[in-house]
């Protein structure tokens, strides 16, 4: 890996500010595109289309229009965090000049074992954006002066609070003592392996 990296930030898993995955304007130019193309390929049986949605309830044409609007300004809004699950479809990225960070969640067991949270099976439904949110909160804490974050501690706080009650649903034989959080980054420029990403302690959240 050298050069320039080229990651997703929505996805939750990788932080980098300056990265802009897809900005507003895209979103419309991108919508504007497909709507012209549909256009264009339905022109020549437009009269056939005309008959077969004349002849759909109106009250389901409205349902359908209205549900086609609303996924497509959810697209332009390119709000996923605030609008979910009418989200954006984030199929672009740039290249980031800096390098890559992200936030490994580990749950400590009582055994002494620790092994890596994964959020999108605490969580099939949504556990994408939770993550999201839970990365965004955790660098809020990283970034903040000490002793200016207890919002951003007790928003986090509780998220981990969901995700130990989760884990000790699904791993009832599995005793979990500690959630610790291990801020990572990708030296994209000097990148030699594995070993070559370094890992610091962010918190370790201990659930009641």
């Amino acid at each position: 890996m050298t050069g320039t990296t080229t990651q997703r930030t929505r996805c939750g898993c990788l932080y980098a500010p300056e990265a802009i995955v897809l900005s507003t304007t895209l979103a419309i130019a991108e919508a504007a595109v497909n709507i012209g193309l549909a256009v264009l390929l339905t022109w020549p049986v437009r009269a056939l289309l005309g008959a077969v949605f004349a002849a759909v309830p109106r009250r389901y044409a409205l349902f359908i229009l209205a549900s086609l609007g609303l996924m497509l300004a959810g697209h332009v809004a390119s709000r996923g965090d605030a609008t979910y699950p009418l989200t954006e479809w984030d199929m672009y990225t740039v290249s980031n000049p800096a390098d890559p960070r992200f936030v490994d969640y580990v749950a400590v067991l009582a055994d002494g074992r620790e092994e890596r949270v994964f959020m999108g099976q605490l969580f099939p439904a949504g556990g994408r954006h939770f993550r999201a949110r839970l990365d965004a909160a955790a660098f809020a804490i990283e970034q903040s002066p000490p002793g200016q974050n207890a919002e951003s501690m007790a928003r986090l706080d509780s998220m981990l609070a969901a995700v130990a009650m989760t884990w000790r649903t699904q791993h009832p034989a599995d005793s979990l003592q500690a959630i610790r959080l291990m801020v990572g980054s990708v030296p994209a420029q000097h990148y030699t392996g594995p070993a070559s990403i370094s890992r610091k302690l962010l918190r370790e959240y201990q659930p009641q």
